[in-house]
C-alpha cells in the first residue's frame, strides 16, 4: 500500500482504508 500523500482519501476515488495506515 502506498503512503497517503495528505490524507486524500476523502477524495475520488475514496480509497480504501487498508492502503491508508490511518483511520
Amino acid at each position: 500500500p502506498r503512503p497517503p500523500m495528505q490524507l486524500d482519501y476523502k477524495t475520488t476515488p475514496p480509497i480504501s482504508v487498508d492502503q491508508l495506515d490511518v483511520v
